[in-house]
């Protein structure tokens, strides 16, 4: 009997460690599914996340399809331009000619309006010095023949 007490208080204990070990593990089994639960609503906040991430990247991914093709669309004006550019040149240089031309015209048709109106201007003071001439003369001829007349008392 002595064998019986003995297995039965060494089944005793290992029964009343195996209720310790069955409450600890009863324990971690709540914090286990405590810890699935806060994994859950991680998860949940981690998917609402990456939703959101993805949403921005596909707008960020238009916008950058929209700035490639702005892109594009201003090399072609910029490669077009080089090309008004040289034509720009070329229309500028023809311009820039015509005025020279045309200024070239207008000096020399002043010279020759210049020239002309000298002409004009010598002839009319030929003219003029001509009649101040003639004018001098008749007042000298005037005077001389009043010169000649008798004073007035004597015409009485």
């Amino acid at each position: 009997m002595e064998l019986n007490r003995t297995a039965s208080e060494r089944c005793e204990t290992a029964f009343q460690r195996n209720a310790e070990a069955f409450a600890r593990n009863a324990e971690a089994f709540n914090r286990n599914a405590e810890a699935f639960t806060r994994n859950e609503e991680t998860l949940k906040r981690s998917e609402a996340a990456f939703e959101r991430n993805t949403q921005a990247f596909e707008r960020l991914m238009a916008t950058f399809d929209r700035h490639e093709q702005r892109f594009e669309e201003f090399e072609q004006v910029f490669a077009q331009s080089r090309g008004d550019k040289d034509d720009l040149k070329v229309f500028i240089r023809e311009i820039n000619l015509r005025a020279e031309r045309r200024t070239e015209e207008w000096a020399r048709r002043n010279d020759e309006l210049s020239a002309e109106q000298r002409a004009r201007t010598d002839a009319i003071v030929r003219r003029l010095d001509d009649l101040t001439a003639e004018s001098k003369a008749q007042r000298e001829a005037l005077l001389a023949l009043i010169d000649r007349l008798p004073p007035p008392a004597q015409a009485a």
